[in-house]
C-alpha cells in the first residue's frame, strides 16, 4: 500500500531522513518509534507531501507519489495529529465534513456520516453535532479529529501522535477505543508515536528508528524480543520482559487442560501480561481465557506461559 525505497531528506547541515526503505501493507497499523529527531513525523509527512523529499521514491498503491497532484492526494488520506487542528470557528459536524463536503459529497449523505462517525467515537450526535471546539475537553476533541480523519472514509491514515495531549486516563480509554475500530475498518494506518507502550499495544509492524534511519522493523514481539542492535536492546530498556509479555496474546497459550473450575477469567484479546498480572493477583492456579462469545477456550498458568517464551526462542 505505501512503499518507501530510499527516501532522502536534507535540509542545509542536518539529514532528517537517510536512506529509509520500508514496506507498510495494505490494512495493517506500522508505528513508527524512536527517540526525538529521529525523523519519525518526517517520514509520515512525506506520504502527503507535506515534506517532500531530497530523494528517493514513495509509492502509494504503485502510483508514484511525485506525480501525484498535492491537495488531491491529501483528500485521499486521512490525518490526524497531536494538537488536533480542529477549525476553531467551525461547529463539530462542520469540522467532520471539511474533506467530503471538499469531494463534492451530497449533503444528505455527509450529515448521515456525520453521525455515524460521532457514535464511532462514543460521542452522542445530539449533544455534540452543534458544539464548537472550545466546548470540548481535550479527550472529546481528540475523538472529533479522528472522525475528521475518516470522514471521507480514506484507505490511509496519517496519525502523528494523534493522543498525546490528552490525559493518562482519557488516553487509555481513547486507544482501546480506536484499536477496536481498526480491529473493523482495517485501514492502513502509519502512526507517529513516542510512547513504547502505545507502540505495543496498537501496532501490527513497529519500525524504530534513529537518526533518520530504520533501525529494526518488524511486528512488537520480533522488536521487542529479538533486537537487532544494542540500540534497540538500550531503546527498551529493563523492562523487555514485561514489555514481552503485552506483545503476546493469552489466547495463544491457553489450553483446555489447564482450565480449572472457578479460575479467573480474562477477556480474549488480553496479553500475556494481562493473564500473568491476574495469576499474581489472585493466587489462582491458572485463569481462564473467554472466546468473543464469552465461552471458555483454555487456561494459562505460570508455567505455560515460561513454556510458550522458551518455544519461542525470545528474549536471548
Amino acid at each position: 500500500m505505501i512503499a518507501f525505497t530510499d527516501v532522502r531528506k536534507q535540509y542545509e547541515n542536518h539529514a532528517a531522513l537517510n536512506g529509509v526503505t520500508l514496506n507498510v501493507e495494505e490494512g495493517t497499523l506500522c508505528v513508527l518509534l524512536g527517540p526525538s529527531g529521529c525523523g519519525k513525523t518526517t517520514l509520515l509527512r512525506t506520504v502527503n507531501r507535506l515534506v517532500d523529499p531530497t530523494s528517493g521514491t514513495i509509492t502509494v498503491n504503485g502510483r508514484d507519489i511525485r506525480n501525484e497532484n498535492p491537495v488531491e492526494l491529501r483528500r485521499g488520506i486521512g490525518y490526524a495529529i497531536q494538537s488536533v487542528g480542529l477549525f476553531p470557528h467551525r461547529t463539530v459536524a462542520e469540522n467532520i465534513a471539511t474533506t467530503p463536503d471538499l469531494l463534492g459529497m451530497p449533503r444528505a449523505s455527509v450529515s448521515a456520516r456525520v453521525d455515524e462517525l460521532l457514535g464511532m467515537m462514543k460521542l452522542d450526535p445530539a449533544r455534540y453535532r452543534g458544539r464548537y471546539p472550545a466546548e470540548l475537553s481535550g479527550g472529546e476533541a481528540q475523538r472529533v479529529g479522528v472522525a475528521r480523519a475518516l470522514a471521507a472514509d480514506p484507505p490511509i491514515l496519517l496519525m502523528d501522535e494523534p493522543f498525546g495531549a490528552v490525559d493518562p486516563i482519557n488516553r487509555a480509554a481513547i486507544r482501546s477505543e480506536f484499536l477496536e475500530l481498526q480491529r473493523r475498518l482495517r485501514k492502513t494506518i502509519l502512526f507517529v508515536s513516542h510512547d513504547i507502550q502505545e507502540a505495543i499495544l496498537l501496532a501490527d509492524r513497529i519500525t524504530l528508528m534513529r537518526n533518520g534511519a530504520i533501525e529494526q522493523h518488524g511486528t512488537p514481539a520480533e522488536v521487542v524480543g529479538s533486537p537487532a542492535s544494542p540500540f534497540v536492546e538500550e531503546f527498551f530498556g529493563s523492562d523487555r520482559q514485561m514489555l514481552l509479555l503485552e506483545t503476546l496474546r493469552a489466547a495463544d497459550t491457553a489450553t483446555p487442560e489447564a482450565l480449572h473450575a472457578g479460575a479467573p477469567t480474562i477477556a480474549y484479546g488480553s496479553s500475556l501480561r494481562d493473564a500473568l498480572l491476574r495469576l499474581l493477583a489472585d493466587g489462582a492456579p491458572s485463569v481462564t481465557v473467554l472466546d468473543a462469545n464469552g465461552a471458555a477456550m483454555g487456561g494459562v498458568t505460570v508455567d505455560s506461559i515460561q513454556r510458550h517464551l522458551a518455544a519461542r526462542g525470545e528474549m536471548r
